[in-house]
């Protein structure tokens, strides 16, 4: 069964609570990341990286520790960054922010390239318009990987559909704010994600906000086979949680 809350806990990470130095920050925001790059054998050297559609940035920040000079492309035309993400990534010399609207407009590698690495982890690639997006991007991103460069791409198998009350999915709690997604299929290609997040204000009482976005339904054997198609050798394949997905290609010429 899919589940929101594993995907986050593993492709993405809950920023930590302020308080502790930025060293400290840093080494907790890039802890799970790390413990990715390097079970997919992301070499720690001093190469160009690539954290395509990864907000908050703790990839780039990741890369940043294993030697690599990063940049941060964030999906959207203003990614909401926090004041905590912004001190940290200002505080990381080696990551460069910039944006991009994966969502309207194909990928286009940034200034800083060719790549060693490209890692697409979290609902970036799950917001690229279509199928027909996924296969651009791929070969886009081929184009714009270094001879002997890795592509890391982490995504939820959303293929599997779920009915009643298991499409109620229980995500992130806290004394103020408890947030829930609920899924509703628009075919067999595409999900709409409908976020509902209580929140409490200093008088105790709830509050609820939402939001929707629209999201591919990708098989990792589907994923596979079009890595290969873009030209990528397909080297390793993970399922880092039940329905939750790390392929990584490298580009050999």
């Amino acid at each position: 069964m899919f589940n929101v809350a594993d995907l986050h806990e593993t492709l993405l990470v809950e920023f930590p609570a302020p308080g502790g130095t930025p060293t400290d920050d840093l080494l907790s925001v890039v802890r799970q990341p790390r413990q990715l790059l390097e079970h997919c054998r992301v070499p720690e050297h001093g190469g160009t990286a690539l954290d395509l559609g990864g907000w908050p940035g703790h990839y780039a920040l990741a890369l940043a520790t294993r030697g690599f000079d990063s940049v941060l492309l964030a999906v959207g035309d203003h990614p909401p960054c926090s004041e905590d993400d912004l001190r940290l990534l200002d505080s990381c010399p080696t990551v460069v922010r910039t944006t991009a609207d994966l969502v309207r407009q194909p990928f286009e590698p940034p200034d800083g390239g060719p790549f060693d690495t490209i890692v697409c982890c979290g609902e970036a690639l799950l917001r690229v318009p279509g199928k027909d997006g996924v296969r651009a991007l791929f070969e886009n991103v081929f184009a714009s990987l270094a001879p002997g460069g890795m592509f890391v791409v982490g995504f939820a198998d959303l293929t599997q559909e779920l009915r009643g009350r298991d499409r109620f999915v229980q995500g992130a709690t806290s004394s103020g704010e408890i947030t829930t997604w609920f899924l509703e299929y628009i075919d067999e290609d595409t999900v709409h994600v409908h976020d509902l997040v209580h929140r409490r204000d200093d008088e105790s009482s709830w509050s609820l906000h939402g939001g929707s976005r629209v999201l591919l339904r990708l098989a990792p054997t589907w994923v596979a086979s079009q890595l290969g198609q873009a030209g990528f050798r397909l080297s390793q394949l993970h399922n880092v949680r039940p329905d939750s997905w790390v392929l990584v290609g490298e580009r050999l010429d």
